[in-house]
């Protein structure tokens, strides 16, 4: 019996130096019955040059341009155009296992779940990790429903949509939100199972994570990583309105108010490093995120949940800006 056809959807702008691998990547599946989109949007370099050669190399690839911007905008773009009864999102400078899509599929399939995901290795521009890598294997699949996605993995950390594999039916009135630029794979995956979507959970580590130095949360601060408080507090309204049972748990409230917490503190880090709190924009959001920080860390459940190094820059933003920004430019945020 013929398996069924997955579209793997890459959206890519400026992406030269890793594009062909990671198609490469998706190309050498073990599951053969694959197309692959590459929706381009905005490059000015020799990416669109690349797209048409891949597309000329192999006929299951398909490549397109979109006026819009982002990358939202172009996962849109290849869920229209994506005629697989399954769908697959890979960034352009990542890579897969040969064998990602045929276990993803194998697992909904036996399992009879909308959504099965697997596990990831990360890796720098200094390290080498091939198509060729044996993946770490295991065995162990944790299934979860709607809810308990929602509660389990989403509230804690498991927001990215790459390294998944979802039916057309759990992603076919869903879309990604265009106006964010940071969590629209958290929203994404929330409408995803606020409509009933089931989940297979694999220990399998079968995709590839390229940690960019120069990926949205490392950039320079700009306006719009206000999103970062954005879209949870969007996600806050849907628990509220949707999940109020999920909503109303102490654990699960406090765990949603720790992520909002840390997301205020993420963006006054950002603020105070980039040296642009003098910037009108800036500025409000500096006080913003600090008013912010200031009330969710007076919660004990919330203060009990964040580790010392937060606290302690907590503090410091309480008590002198001055020694924050100082504080903000040695150390990762803890």
């Amino acid at each position: 019996m013929k398996s069924d056809l997955i579209s793997i959807i890459i959206p890519v702008r400026n992406g030269e130096k890793t594009l062909v691998s990671c198609v490469k990547s998706a190309l050498m599946q073990d599951h053969t019955n694959i197309e692959v989109l590459i929706v381009e949007n905005g490059s000015d370099d020799s990416t669109p040059l690349l797209c048409q050669k891949l597309e000329e190399e192999d006929k299951r690839v398909r490549s397109f341009r979109i006026d819009k911007t982002g990358v939202s905008a172009a996962r849109n773009a290849g869920l229209k155009a994506a005629k697989g009864e399954y769908i697959s999102f890979l960034d352009a400078d990542d890579r897969i296992s040969p064998g990602m899509c045929s276990k993803l599929y194998d697992c909904i399939r036996s399992e009879g779940v909308d959504v099965a995901e697997c596990g990831y290795l990360s890796f720098t521009e200094s390290e080498s990790i091939g198509t060729e890598s044996k993946a770490t294997a295991g065995s162990d699949v944790r299934l979860a429903g709607s809810r308990e996605f929602i509660t389990e993995e989403l509230l804690k950390g498991d927001t990215r949509v790459w390294g998944k594999l979802f039916s057309r039916k759990a992603v076919e009135n869903v879309a990604f939100s265009e106006e964010l630029t940071i969590g629209e794979d958290m929203m994404f995956l929330l409408d995803v199972f606020r409509n009933g979507s089931r989940a297979a959970l694999l220990d399998d580590k079968l995709y590839y994570y390229y940690q960019n130095p120069e990926g949205a949360m490392q950039r320079t601060y700009t306006p719009a990583f206000f999103d970062q408080i954005l879209c949870w507090d969007r996600a806050e309204t849907i628990l509220e309105n949707e999940f109020r049972d999920l909503y109303s748990q102490p654990d699960i409230w406090a765990r949603l108010k720790t992520i909002q917490c840390v997301s205020a503190l993420i963006v006054a880090v950002k603020i105070a490093r980039s040296g642009k709190r003098r910037d009108a924009d800036c500025r409000e959001q500096f006080i913003d995120a600090a008013r912010r920080v200031h009330e969710l860390s007076r919660m004990k459940p919330v203060r009990d949940r964040l580790s010392r190094g937060q606290r302690a820059r907590i503090f410091l933003l309480e008590h002198s800006e001055l020694l924050f920004r100082l504080s903000c430019f040695y150390g990762r945020l803890s």
